[in-house]
């Protein structure tokens, strides 16, 4: 992804770096990186940046756990950015921009099975809302 070609840093620790800066540079600075990455809308997890005015534009993904079974959607963004969520979803191949298939989902918020093309995978109820989609 663009972040890792031009600043190096992988997709799981984007987010704890960016926190790590954010208080600590000035607006010049962050302008001249804003600039470098192509002005983003969202961060690399697909969660919306806010404008220099702190608005935000609507979000029109919905929760994985809010789909019915058998529909295909893309995933547009990864709600919760703790490190440890980010590197289990990624190490499964769900991240932003990845077409995936809801195949079943289980009662009283059990896990959802998903489709991912090559294999189906089972995730816990809590995880599969954070995963934000849209139809592809």
């Amino acid at each position: 992804d663009v972040y890792k070609r031009q600043v190096g840093v992988n997709w799981c620790d984007a987010h704890h770096e960016a926190c790590k800066l954010e208080h600590a540079l000035s607006e010049d600075v962050v302008d001249k990186i804003d600039n470098t990455l192509g002005k983003p809308d969202s961060c690399p997890h697909g969660n919306i940046i806010p404008d220099p005015d702190g608005n935000v534009k609507p979000d029109n993904s919905t929760p994985l756990t809010d789909l019915e079974p058998s529909q295909i959607v893309e995933v547009t963004r990864i709600s919760n950015e703790k490190t440890e969520i980010l590197n289990q979803l990624c190490s499964l191949g769900i991240l932003p921009g990845v077409k995936l298939k809801l195949v079943q989902k289980t009662p009283l918020d059990g896990p959802v099975l998903v489709d991912l093309g090559k294999c189906q995978i089972a995730l816990g109820h809590d995880i599969a809302k954070l995963i934000r989609v849209k139809p592809a």
